[in-house]
This record gives structure tokens, sequence and C-alpha cells, in this order.
């Protein structure tokens, strides 16, 4: 019986002949399709130090995390690991160097933080199991993330983990000299130990937002680094109608030393020009101490579109890309997800030239920072929402760094700057 004689055989109304039987076909997998595991990334992302922590408490309620996302918190400081008890935080906490430190944290320095994680050491290389993906988030300058993140990074590398670290640069304005040395100096050390490195540059979020107080401006940090985090989530987890293979990212990952981030989000409609324009700024606007190339450029783009969306978008985005980089040689490799929304949105994460390096002249930083007193008012702290803060508690607010660790210099430029606004 032919396809066209079971059609003729099917009532009017639906119902089947009693003289047809309806054979069904078996439908075989070689796989187990309800097995969200398999095809699957594992990531950890570790955050290390109370910035890494912060931004764990920002990540964890950002969004829906995919079940093969595990989070942990890692401090030497336990009273801010049990802040994050009690804000629910659903993510594992891990005290690193009790016996040494008894949980009083690392004073601020990176050779303490360092010691104390040698006293956990193997255990943190058991729990090393498991993982294809390791992000590692961690401000540099202070004790425990600038003295652990590294060692957690060696770890991850030596067991052939993709291991890529996302690191805040201290402000130089705030922090002053030495905690942008000790910043240097951790910020090699992860750069040796990491396959892939992104840095954020505190002082660059400050001159690039202006209008915004203290606050709003480290929030940016905790913004862009969740935007990081969330975008390479969705681009190995999600089945788009376009999928980047998990090897070509792990290509981009591991042979791209450094990378920086781009969100651009278009209107419903937009010509070429308001493309270039938005690719444009979100370059040039980028909080990453990375410096776009005209060489070896490599670029991971995610495009979010809704079935209305020009159908030229990918083309423009690489037409533009390799007009700004006056190179047309670049590597482009892409993801559609197809969405709701009628606004599209591409996610850019591109690599540069190794020799565009981070340079950091502790001496021209020197020259080039403002003190506090020709600050803008955006810039100084809204005294009225924390005037009933004590100074330690506004510089933990600010900048999430354990008591213990905060230095004099800001302690006390943070104390003129309340005497001068009352």
């Amino acid at each position: 019986m032919g396809i066209k004689d079971i059609i003729d055989t099917i009532n009017v109304d639906g119902s089947e002949p009693n003289n047809y039987t309806v054979i069904t076909k078996k439908v075989n997998f070689n796989f187990d399709v309800e097995d969200e595991k398999l095809g699957v990334p594992k990531i950890k992302i570790f955050g290390i130090g109370g910035a890494g922590n912060n931004i764990i408490n920002f990540l964890e309620k950002l969004r829906g995390w995919p079940n093969n996302i595990d989070m942990w918190a890692l401090n030497t400081d336990k009273k801010t690991l049990v802040r994050l008890k009690k804000n629910q935080v659903n993510a594992s906490l891990y005290l690193i160097g009790e016996k040494k430190l008894n949980g009083f944290g690392s004073g601020g320095d990176p050779r303490v933080g360092q010691a104390a994680f040698e006293e956990n050491k193997d255990d943190i290389e058991r729990k090393m199991v498991d993982i294809d993906i390791l992000f590692i988030i961690a401000g540099l300058g202070k004790g425990t993330g600038s003295g652990v993140g590294p060692e957690v990074a060696r770890i991850a590398k030596e067991k052939n983990i993709i291991t890529v670290s996302i690191v805040t640069l201290p402000s130089y304005i705030i922090e002053g000299k030495k905690t942008y040395e000790n910043a240097v100096i951790s910020f090699e050390k992860f750069k040796n130990n990491s396959d892939s490195l992104c840095a954020i540059s505190n002082d660059k979020i400050i001159s690039l937002s202006s209008d915004a107080n203290f606050i709003e401006q480290m929030d940016k940090a905790n913004k862009e680094i969740g935007s990081i985090i969330s975008d390479f989530v969705d681009i190995v987890s999600s089945a788009g109608e376009f999928n980047i293979d998990f090897h070509d990212l792990k290509s981009f990952l591991t042979e791209n030393k450094k990378f920086f981030h781009c969100l651009i989000k278009l209107d419903k409609t937009y010509s070429f020009d308001d493309l270039n324009n938005k690719i444009l700024l979100a370059i040039k606007n980028s909080f990453s101490t990375t410096e776009f190339s005209d060489q070896n450029i490599n670029v991971i783009a995610n495009f979010k579109i809704n079935t209305k969306s020009q159908t030229n978008l990918i083309s423009d985005t690489r037409k533009i890309i390799e007009g700004i980089s006056k190179n047309n040689d670049i590597k482009l490799v892409y993801g559609i997800e197809n969405i709701l929304d009628n606004n599209d949105e591409i996610s850019l994460f591109i690599s540069c030239d190794e020799q565009n390096s981070e340079k950091f002249n502790i001496q021209q930083e020197n020259e080039n920072a403002k003190p506090f007193s020709v600050l803008t008012k955006q810039q100084k702290i809204d005294i009225n929402e924390y005037k009933d803060y004590k100074t330690s508690k506004i510089t933990k607010k600010l900048f999430d760094f354990d008591e213990d660790e905060v230095d004099e210099d800001t302690v006390q430029a943070l104390t003129k700057i309340i005497k001068n606004e009352n």
C-alpha cells in the first residue's frame, strides 16, 4: 500500500476504516535523548576573594542558570562567605587557610593569600574533576584574589581544563600605587597560568562613566563580567538555529591569550551606518585593558535575532570588523539564536594579537591620577544615601573588599570626601 492508498482509505471524519491497520515505525537513537548532560560542557565558576565573591552574588541573581553550571565562592575571610549564606546565594562556599588565618582574611597581602592556599591545595585539586571550562573571577591588588587566584588557575591548566580568568584591575586613583603594583604582578601570573584572560579596568570604568557615582560605576564591572559569563554560557549551552561548536570555542580560548567583550543592541530598524557606529562605539568604550588590534583578529559572534531581522546582519558585521581592523582575513565564528524580542542583539568576543599586550606603566599612572579634591561631584559618594555608614562599611560597599584588607590611604581619602560633603 502506497502513501496515496493510505490517504484514500481514511474516512472523511478522520476515523480509520475497519480494514486498515495502522503501522507505527519505531525511531531509533544510539544516545539518550533525555540526558541533559550529554553534549553540554560542564562549567565551573570560581569567584575568589571579596570582589570575586561579590560577582558570584551578582551572577546568582542575574538569571536562571542551566544545570551544567556550578558556582563556587572561595575566600580567606569567613564573614564574607557567611554574608553570602545569609543572602541565600546558591553557590558552594569554601574557606581557604582556616588553620593559618582563622577565617580573618589575608590582610591585603597576596603573599599571605598564596601561603593560605597551600593549606587547601590538595583538596582544591581533588575538586578539579568533571570540568570542561573553569572561569576564575577575581579582583586584583589585595590578598586573596591576587594570591590565591593564579594558583587555582595553575592547577586547572595543569589538568588540561580550559581555564578562563576574568579579573578586575584596581583604580590607581582610589587605591594607590602599592595595590596597583600588586595587581600588575598578579596579572602576569594569571596570564601565565590561564588559557585565556580578560581584564577589566576600574579606572577605565570611572573615566567612561563620569556622570555616575562610585556605587554605580563599580556596579558596571559586575554587569560587564555578568554579561561575559552569561553570553559564554548561552553559546555553549543553548541549541540555536546555528550553533557554535564547542571545539570552535575551545580553539578561540586556547589559541588566543587575551580577549575583550562587546554587547551591541539594535533597534527594530537600522542601517549599515547605524550598525557600524554601534560596533565602533562598543569597541571604543570596552572596559577591557586589551586594545583592538589590526592583526590576527579572531571573533566569536552570537546573534540573537527574530524572524523579521535583516538577512545581511552577519555579513555586515564581518565587513565592519574587517573595516575597523583594516584586515580582510579575520576569523569569525558565529551562532544564531531565534528570539521573540523585536530588537536584535550581538555578543562579540574579540581576541587580538599578543603583541598588543597590556602595558602597565606605574609612573605614568601616577602622573595621570587625579587627587580626590578634583574629582567630579558625580564621582563622589552619595553621602545622603550612605551617611549612616561608617567609613569601613563605605569602602566595603564600594569595592566589596574585606574590611581587614582596606588600606589606610583609602580610608583617609574617603573620610576626607565625607567631611567635604558635610
